[in-house]
């Protein structure tokens, strides 16, 4: 009987299920991988948004006339209305809004209805009157869709209100 030359039945399954093994395991790797870049991506994105939003609202507090606040201890107000000075001598004084919606869960800057930073649970502005100093506090949702780790964020400053302090009742 003369030998045939290449594989067995046997030796075929077992290079298959080896070769199988291998391709399931970068698989897993790979889309793993690809999950985790995905939510570190999302997760940067929404610190950026809180912080450029917050960047905004620091810049024109520091510049305000006035603020109108319904109450300065309140959790996610509706509205915040600065009264900024004029661009030019003689010219109108500005103003600048921003708010919480609840509905959507943002913060809205200049306009309302128009977010500005989503997944927002919390907006909370306390006002210290002895010190003259307006602290922000800002806080993203539990869950943000795609994000698995590092919710919720949290970032508070404070910005002293050289000019004026909030009208209204604070």
């Amino acid at each position: 009987m003369s030998k045939r030359a290449g594989f067995t039945l046997v030796e075929l399954l077992v290079v298959l299920a080896l070769a199988s093994l291998v391709i399931i395991i970068v698989g897993t790797i790979t889309v793993t991988l690809q999950r985790s870049t995905i939510a570190s991506r999302l997760l940067n994105q929404q610190q950026d948004a809180m912080a450029r939003t917050m960047h905004q609202l620091v810049a024109q507090l520091r510049e305000a006339e006035a603020t109108t606040l319904e109450n300065t201890s309140t959790i996610n107000p509706a509205s915040v209305t600065i009264t900024l000075p004029p661009l030019t001598s003689g010219g109108s004084k500005r103003t600048f809004n921003f708010g919480y919606e609840a509905s959507g869960q943002y913060v809205w800057l200049r306009e309302a209805g128009r977010p500005a930073c989503s997944h927002i649970e919390e907006l909370r502005l306390t006002y210290d009157g002895a010190k003259e100093l307006l602290t922000i506090h800002l806080q993203s949702t539990n869950t943000i869709p795609g994000i698995q780790r590092g919710l919720p964020i949290i970032m508070e400053t404070s910005v002293i209100l050289r000019n004026a302090g909030p009208a209204g009742g604070g």
